[in-house]
């Protein structure tokens, strides 16, 4: 059940641990309403229910829920815990997201007791060495979140990467079909499991060989500054056996070179009008590869997704692909600007400050 935490002005602020103590069209309500008021003609994630299941796949979350005297909820967080290597020290992170107001009950510092309420749950009572976000630079809470850290003594905020996403139509510009195959490998990871699995033995390539989960974090680490772990919600999210809308590929090519990719077919709302989701590319590794050898992933991604019903295609660039595969590819960046960033006490925040790309992470 809902752990009540206090009262404040007719508010009442709870920690979630469990997906079946919500009230799931309550909540939905909330979100729905609070984000059609920031992002009026806008188009922007639509938080449905297998969406917000998909976040709360694992045990590895808490939230914070902020409701009325009667119930109503008017203030919403998640936190998914995950591990994030900076220069390849591990880190203990909870990944926050789905920060939501309702548009009725704002100016009444009901964002900051919500990330206050965040911070008690993850640092104090699960020892996080930091809290990892996103942000759509001018939306999603940033100066709410810099004012709540201004007002703590030697922590912080550092917005360590902005820069755009970069898409490209799959519905009036469909990729022509590939003049070469390509070895593609749907991988998952168990529970307990130490090796990248193939999704399914049939899909498999006779000649590809998948790494272990120590070689291949010691491979990120290695190779980027900043990357995520794949335990806990990382897990879930991209490499879950039953996941119906996420996924991971496994790209190997001649000779040594291999390629990684996670996506997520985000669903999309504008108003009150639904559109077909975007294939959105998460976390991207390489190794070795030739920008011949990344655009034929990238084009096969683009047949892949446009087959499963995705009106366009979008990643973020973190570093990872050339920007002049992508421009070759018909890919144009936003106007927009989106940011990663970390916060929490000075001393874990500090090695932030530095990092350079290519990295390791997502968008969630």
């Amino acid at each position: 059940m809902l752990r009540q935490l206090d009262t404040r002005d007719g508010f009442t602020r709870f920690a979630i641990t469990s997906f079946d103590d919500l009230d799931l069209p309550a909540l939905l309500a909330l979100i729905d309403e609070a984000w059609q008021a920031d992002y009026a003609d806008q188009v922007h994630p639509h938080f449905t229910e297998r969406f917000i299941r998909r976040l709360m796949a694992d045990a590895t979350w808490v939230g914070i829920l902020v409701s009325t005297e009667d119930g109503t909820p008017v203030g919403f967080e998640l936190a998914l815990e995950r591990t994030l290597y900076c220069r390849q020290q591990p880190l203990r992170a909870y990944y926050a997201t789905v920060f939501t107001v309702s548009s009725r009950y704002r100016r009444r510092g009901l964002g900051r007791w919500l990330l206050e309420g965040i911070n008690h749950l993850v640092f104090d009572e699960r020892q996080a060495d930091l809290i990892f976000s996103t942000f759509h630079q001018g939306h999603a809470g940033s100066p709410t979140v810099q004012s709540t850290f201004d007002r703590i003594p030697d922590w912080r905020v550092c917005r360590f990467h902005t820069a755009p996403f970069w898409s490209r139509r799959l519905d009036r510009d469909p990729f022509p079909p590939l003049t070469q195959a390509v070895s593609a490998t749907p991988v998952i990871l168990p529970r307990e499991g130490t090796h990248l699995l193939a999704q399914a033995e049939a899909e498999r390539s006779a000649s590809v060989s998948l790494p272990s989960v120590a070689d291949f974090t010691a491979a990120l680490r290695t190779q980027y500054e900043v990357a995520f772990g794949l335990d806990a919600s990382f897990r879930t999210q991209y490499l879950h056996p039953q996941a119906a809308d996420s996924g991971t590929l496994w790209y190997e090519f001649a000779p040594g070179a291999s390629a990684c990719v996670s996506y997520y077919l985000t669903p999309l709302i504008v108003n009150d009008r639904q559109l077909q989701p975007v294939g959105q590319l998460h976390s991207i590794y390489t190794h070795a590869c030739t920008p011949s050898q990344i655009e034929s992933m990238l084009h096969h991604l683009g047949l892949l997704l446009h087959a499963r019903g995705c009106f366009a295609m979008s990643l973020y660039d973190q570093g990872v692909i050339p920007l002049e595969c992508l421009q070759r590819l018909g890919f144009h960046p936003s106007e927009d600007r989106y940011v990663f960033a970390v916060r929490g006490p000075r001393h874990a925040i500090d090695p932030f400050l530095t990092v350079r790309p290519p990295f390791f992470l997502d968008f969630t």
